[in-house]
């Protein structure tokens, strides 16, 4: 029968060592890949954010374009509305900010001029109240026995930039 040696602690340690010391870098290798793993995520989260930014200050953008298409319509609508004076081209401002108005219209009757006044005073407010710098100009032309109007809305953007609206229709 073969003797069996047993080797002393001294010979042992090494391969212990060893083996500790793998551990740890296994250790080491699962702690860099989570750290990997949070970063990305975080990144991930970030271009969300920026995204969702993006599509706030679109929205927003989008949302003055609407304010000032809907007060040109409107207009449009005081034109029709007061068809006396606008035939004549009797609406044409330069810029809607000099207008006013002794008479409130919406409570007490008015003539023509009156309610012209009315108008562009009322529009002007809007103007400024839902559009930022917002202002307006209206035009008239002559094209047969059409009258067309040109009604011009530039507000500035969240950009700072000035937007503007240029609509045309017929009478």
């Amino acid at each position: 029968m073969p003797k069996l040696a047993l080797r002393p602690a001294a010979v042992r340690a090494p391969g212990l060592r060893a083996r500790a010391m793998r551990r740890r870098i296994v250790l080491g290798f699962a702690l860099l890949e989570a750290l990997i793993g949070i970063f990305i995520f975080a990144l991930g989260i970030l271009k969300f954010v920026q995204l969702d930014l993006k599509s706030h200050r679109a929205a927003h953008d989008n949302l003055l374009q609407t304010h000032a298409s809907l007060l040109a319509a409107d207009m449009f609508d005081r034109l029709s509305g007061n068809y006396s004076i606008a035939i004549n081209g009797g609406y044409n401002i330069a810029n809607s900010s000099s207008a006013t108005s002794d008479k409130n219209c919406a409570s007490t009757p008015c003539t023509p001029e009156q309610l012209k006044s009315w108008d562009i005073h009322t529009w002007h407010t809007q103007l400024s109240r839902q559009l930022p710098a917002g202002t307006g100009k209206i035009s008239s032309s002559l094209s047969g026995s059409v009258r067309l109007y040109q009604i011009e809305i530039q507000y500035k953007n969240r950009r700072g930039d000035v937007s503007s609206l240029l609509l045309t229709s017929g009478l």
